[in-house]
């Protein structure tokens, strides 16, 4: 678990995971999005103005924390581990926030170590005016 990378999607964000995870194919549509997969997980995140926000997750145990100065919310529900941070960015053009949601789902056993060290590796970067 000592092999990390980092990656910067869009350079909109980073985060860091094991350099074993490798990129999956993933469709986005007005959003940085992505997929990687390493030893029994799938990993995704969407940078968007409609990240999704787990909702449907009612019966999830639910975490407050703060990720890079921001509020976010971790969802444990089953084999999924999620992040979500409503307000990043204030898009003036659309009058809303940029959010991000990220999720673990674990084929195996939850690490949720794992997934809070890939959860608070995350950090955004300024955006241009």
């Amino acid at each position: 678990m000592d092999n990390w990378q980092q990656s910067c999607p869009a350079q909109m964000f980073c985060f860091s995971h094991p350099s074993s995870w490798q990129n999956q194919q993933a469709s986005m549509v007005d959003s940085t999005a992505g997929m990687l997969a390493g030893d029994n997980l799938v990993m995704r995140y969407d940078f968007g103005i409609n990240a999704d926000n787990f909702s449907r997750l009612k019966q999830a145990r639910r975490q407050s924390l703060e990720i890079d100065g921001y509020q976010a919310e971790m969802f444990i529900d089953g084999n999924l581990v999620a992040l979500y941070i409503g307000k990043v960015h204030y898009v003036d053009v659309m009058q809303t926030h940029m959010a991000l949601s990220m999720s673990l789902e674990f084929s195996a056993q939850v690490n949720l170590e794992l997934a809070e060290k890939v959860f608070n590796s995350v950090h955004f970067n300024p955006q241009n005016s």
